[in-house]
């Protein structure tokens, strides 16, 4: 993974007032529980959030498991594909055709049935220089 799994800024964030009040009451008043509680719900609600968007991948992947099982020859280089867009959900054609070391023609009607089975969706609305997202991964991100 090449990002963090535990990424507790998004909860100081949320959170701000109450951090600076901790980190104060540690300052003015020596209050360390105060602000060990504080830190360890953090980690607690953090732990949670990404507990879930794990159990979210795994499900995602059963249901684009049964979404090829429709491109009959072409399911091993879809799941080569979708593996490299779970670290990369962003890929162009030419992109598809490097991971797979296959022709443009070939990488591209392998992203045309990716579209047609509601795996990826095109970003840009041209005709060239098309970006497919994979959205339903991206959008788990999100929330």
């Amino acid at each position: 993974m090449d990002k963090p799994v535990l990424y507790l800024s998004d909860y100081f964030e949320q959170f701000r007032q109450s951090y600076y009040d901790s980190l104060d009451r540690v300052r003015t008043k020596n209050d360390w529980e105060g602000w060990v509680r504080f830190f360890l719900e953090g980690v607690i609600q953090t732990s949670k959030k990404g507990k879930k968007k794990f159990e979210d991948i795994i499900t995602l992947r059963t249901h684009y498991d049964t979404k090829l099982i429709s491109l009959g020859r072409k399911i091993p280089n879809s799941k080569r594909l979708l593996l490299a867009m779970f670290s990369q959900p962003f890929m162009s054609v030419s992109d598809v055709q490097k991971v797979l070391g296959v022709t443009y023609k070939s990488a591209n009607d392998l992203v045309a049935d990716l579209v047609s089975v509601g795996i990826l969706s095109e970003k840009t609305g041209y005709s060239r220089n098309r970006l497919f997202e994979l959205k339903d991964y991206v959008t788990i991100f999100r929330k």
